[in-house]
């Protein structure tokens, strides 16, 4: 062999090793993620590798990563048996008159047909995983209403016909808990009522599901599929239910590998329909939905802090979230988030604040990958022993939103003092009740003056002769209040006023004069019969 062979030989052998370390370490980047791919007019065009940045220090530890969303399957065989008792159910309803003949030629329009329990108050508690396949060739030949590849289809020659919306995060607590609502999309008529079937599958068992199937004006019928057994309403098959009516909790029944709801829906005669308007949609025109969502509905879902990572399960057994809200210094507190539809081209910003507000900490995160429909990363940090106490903030910024959490580190603060309000004139009903008209009294007496009211606040109580305010004799919060006319007062026709000192225009004076003066029935006669003022 001459040299040339030789070094031909070397080359190709040195190539190929290259070759094979490529395709090893870009193996995670370049397979194919049939499940997960979008349309590349929808693609960002983000960096396709981590970005981290820690300007301060490093976090003791971080994981997470892509959480596999659930998938269902139905075969021919139960497919047409739950057409044929859909089928034999209408025409029931119909010869009873529940049901009419014909129908209205107007689509309806379906709201979100998940929502959150009342007393959840996560940011988000879903995700989306697949949509209808619009290619009805198989196997991997997908097509979604954006010309993508967010479905999936099987060797069998299923074609997903429906809207698979999964709970996220924590699944099976969710379900567990009774947190993730199925409502009616569109108000109608029950037509069928499945319950009492396994909820926990995690592979295509071939097992029925529990699910309720709603007619609407338009004759449209819509499939609400895998919920949880024994949660369906207690409505039956004829009754009616309104838009945003609870119909169960969402579960994994039927042919399902994990906790989602399989919405689909069905025209009058029978076609698929995708609620989805897009340009590979060619089932119909328009959307369905009141509002539709975008294709990437990225978002955070949830943030938390805790004592550990979270515990994310793959098949039935709940999730352990490990969340704590209370902290010492030196402790190691957990930073977690939980997103949907997260993007490489969307980086995350984290950052920690102190509770002055300074930045304790700050860095960046992007996901390897074009896509996850559902995701969630943690970061570990020790906090020093002399970490200021108080309440901290945890904050996640991502797709022009900012989401925040609150824990505390230490023991509370003191509580910041109220200041008293400035007092605010409160009327008051004030009655005068002695001397009150008609009496008389001499220099030197004793005179008691009473009054009632509705508040207690300090009362001014004013002399006047004549009807004019001669003088103010107290101010007091007293009743009654004793007063000793002075030897030297003058004869004269007087009355009494008593007012609330914070509203001065609430007042009563006696409802008549009284005479202060010697009791001289010749000369004082003629002031008794004077008329009033």
């Amino acid at each position: 062999m001459n040299r040339r062979a030789i070094w031909i030989i070397i080359c190709l052998v040195v190539l190929n090793l290259v070759f094979v370390s490529a395709a090893v370490a870009g193996l995670r980047f370049f397979a194919p993620r049939p499940n997960r791919e979008a349309p590349a007019s929808l693609q960002g065009n983000g960096a396709d590798t981590a970005v981290y940045q820690f300007p301060n220090r490093l976090p003791q530890g971080s994981g997470g990563g892509e959480y596999f969303f659930p998938d269902d399957h139905m075969s021919d065989a139960q497919r047409q048996q739950i057409e044929s008792q859909l089928q034999a159910s209408i025409q029931q309803l119909q010869d009873k008159g529940t049901l009419p003949l014909t129908f209205s030629p107007k689509a309806v329009s379906f709201g979100w047909p998940v929502q959150a329990a009342p007393h959840l108050d996560d940011f988000g508690y879903h995700g989306m995983s697949n949509f209808v396949d619009h290619n009805p060739n198989y196997p991997y030949q997908r097509l979604d209403y954006a010309c993508g590849q967010r479905t999936y289809d099987t060797y069998s020659g299923y074609n997903h016909p429906g809207s698979d919306i999964f709970s996220w995060p924590f699944p099976w607590s969710r379900m567990d808990n009774n947190e993730i609502m199925v409502v009616a999309a569109a108000a109608g008529v029950i037509v069928l009522r499945q319950d009492g079937n396994y909820d926990r599958n995690c592979s295509f068992t071939g097992l029925p599901w529990n699910a309720i199937h709603i007619q609407h004006s338009d004759g449209s019928i819509a499939w609400y599929g895998h919920m949880k057994n024994g949660s369906l309403t207690p409505k039956q098959v004829g009754q009616w239910v309104t838009q945003g009516e609870y119909l169960g909790v969402v579960g994994s029944s039927g042919s399902s590998t994990g906790p989602h709801l399989h919405f689909e829906v069905q025209a009058v005669t029978g076609q698929t329909l995708d609620p989805y308007a897009g340009t590979c949609n060619n089932m119909n025109p328009n959307t369905l939905w009141i509002e539709q969502p975008a294709y990437f509905d990225t978002a955070v879902n949830k943030i938390t802090t805790g004592y550990a990572a979270p515990l994310i399960t793959e098949c039935s057994t709940p999730e352990q979230s490990h969340e704590a809200d209370s902290f010492n210094p030196g402790d190691t507190i957990y930073f977690t988030t939980y997103y949907r539809d997260q993007l490489a081209s969307q980086p995350s910003q984290y950052t920690i604040y102190r509770p002055n507000g300074s930045v304790y900490q700050s860095w960046q995160h992007s996901i390897p990958d074009p896509h996850y429909a559902a995701s969630w990363w943690w970061w570990s940090f020790n906090l020093p022993t002399n970490a200021p106490q108080g309440y901290w903030q945890f904050a996640v910024t991502v797709n022009n939103q900012t989401y925040h959490h609150t824990f505390l580190v230490g023991s509370p603060p003191p509580p910041t003092p109220t200041p008293m309000p400035t007092p605010v004139p409160t009327p008051a009903l004030i009655t005068v009740t002695a001397p009150n008209g008609g009496e008389l009294f001499a220099p030197g007496d004793v005179v008691s003056v009473t009054w009632q009211t509705v508040l207690t606040p300090a009362m001014q109580v004013d002399l006047l002769p004549n009807a004019q305010v001669s003088q103010t004799l107290t101010i007091t919060g007293y009743n009654p209040f004793t007063w000793t006319i002075p030897l030297s007062m003058s004869t004269n026709l007087y009355t009494i006023r008593v007012s609330n000192t914070l509203s001065p225009t609430q007042y009563d004076e006696s409802d008549h004069s009284f005479i202060i003066g010697i009791l001289d029935h010749r000369h004082y006669l003629p002031l008794l019969l004077k008329p009033n003022p």
